[in-house]
């Protein structure tokens, strides 16, 4: 009866055996399994060369994707700022000229657009070529400079030095109001302008008592008190 036992038992122990392998392959499986799903994350494995190989080849191609999207973000901060400079475009400023209304002398304010870089005597000369010119409409209800006269403006200190040229250096045929109005626009036009205090008119080049052929004196500086009185 002992006989028999020993093979059955035998047999017991290999069938034991087997079933046991059985298992540990399916156990390996989901570990297997486990080690692939975390090779493709690129982290770090335990005890597995291959899965550490491949983690790191997937830490480097994620660098490698960070390198550039750093990369496209510095492009897209460069280019931001250039097209934020690019937008701080200076406007341009508006100054004020003064007209005199014909037979009142009333100051008729009108607003001209000028270059946001100009400044001293470059704006100072632009404003009153503007000046001279008269408005592109209403010049009849205006006291304006005789057609042709040209001016240079020059700048000392608060003083602002008009050296007049052409019709003025010749007597003129108009009332004493009217001569009066026209230096008030002029006084009034550069006094308005940053740094300008007060006109002093050159006739030709030359500081005149008055114009020719008129009577309101000229010698000294125009102020806008000059025509308050």
């Amino acid at each position: 009866m002992r006989s028999g036992i020993k093979p059955r038992l035998a047999e017991a122990v290999i069938s034991l055996g087997r079933v046991r392998g059985r298992d540990n392959k399916a156990r390996a499986k989901p570990v297997d399994a486990f080690v692939g799903v975390f090779s493709d994350t690129g982290s770090t494995p335990v005890a597995s060369t291959n899965f550490v190989l491949r983690g790191e080849a997937s830490i480097q191609s994620m660098s490698r994707w960070m390198c550039f999207w750093t990369a496209i973000a510095t492009c897209i901060v460069v280019l931001s700022a250039g097209c934020s400079r690019r937008a701080q475009v200076a406007m341009p400023r508006q100054i004020t000229l003064y007209y005199c209304k014909a037979g009142s002398g009333a100051l008729v304010p009108m607003k001209y657009t000028a270059d946001a870089a100009m400044s001293g005597s470059a704006l100072e000369n632009y404003a009153v070529d503007q000046l001279l010119s008269g408005p592109a409409a209403g010049q009849d209800a205006l006291v304006l400079f005789p057609a042709g006269t040209r001016a240079v403006v020059t700048q000392s200190g608060g003083t602002a030095i008009v050296d007049l040229k052409g019709p003025l250096t010749r007597p003129l045929r108009i009332g004493a109001s009217d001569e009066i109005a026209l230096f008030k626009s002029l006084t009034y036009t550069l006094t308005d302008l940053p740094a300008v205090k007060n006109v002093q008119v050159l006739i030709d080049g030359h500081r005149s008592a008055v114009l020719p052929g008129g009577g309101f004196e000229l010698d000294e500086p125009l102020t806008r008190e000059t025509f308050a009185q």
